[in-house]
């Protein structure tokens, strides 16, 4: 187990001044599969994210979730024509992923 736990995959790769290419090497897969893991467009398999939580640390619960679909915009049936499509709620939807700071050379 890391000696440290991370919050999140992101932040492990600042705390640590890693790259998703090294962080890809210890874990065995390539750069591409752990950016969408870090933009959430897929969740490491079983296997994987043990492998993930015993190097960084950081929980299940956040390496195995997913980022939510998105609502669409609609336009209510009674709506006149023209009327812009609605905004989902702030209920419908989750605040979008921050991503990392840009670090100065």
């Amino acid at each position: 187990m890391a000696k440290r736990g991370f919050p999140s995959l992101t932040a492990y790769l600042i705390a640590t001044g890693s790259s998703q290419s090294d962080l890809a090497k210890r874990i065995g897969v390539g750069q591409s599969a752990v950016n969408q893991w870090l933009r959430r467009r897929r969740t490491p398999k079983p296997h994987l994210a043990l492998k993930l939580h015993r190097l960084t640390g950081v929980p299940f619960e956040v390496l195995l979730r997913k980022r939510p679909r998105r609502q669409p915009h609609r336009v209510p049936d009674d709506a006149e024509p023209g009327t812009p499509p609605l905004q989902p709620s702030s209920e419908e939807t989750e605040p979008p992923a921050h991503s990392p700071k840009e670090r100065s050379p």
